[in-house]
């Protein structure tokens, strides 16, 4: 499920931003209307969406939030998946 026009986003995103989405379990809240999600940044968030249900709720939670804390958000693992995510499917098109 997707959430669009959220402003729960917004409570993490960096200070400023506008445009931001978080996903919890299978439901992404985007900040943004439905049609400023490009198809790259919904694969990304779909990664989260796939990486809460392998994980399990507890265990992603807690190791996003350790990766967070020890490798900061560009080097956390379950963000460099979903970034790489982003170009995958654009490069097989």
């Amino acid at each position: 499920m997707d959430i669009y026009n959220s402003q729960i986003p917004l409570y993490f995103a960096p200070r400023g931003e506008k445009q931001w989405a978080i996903t919890i379990g299978q439901t992404t809240y985007y900040s943004v209307p439905g049609i400023e999600v490009t198809p790259s940044w919904q694969r990304h968030e779909d990664t989260h969406k796939e990486q809460w249900k392998k994980e399990g709720w507890i265990k992603f939670a807690v190791k996003y939030l350790w990766y967070q804390i020890t490798k900061g958000y560009q080097n956390n693992p379950f963000e460099v998946e979903a970034r790489n995510a982003e170009s995958v499917k654009e490069e097989n098109s």
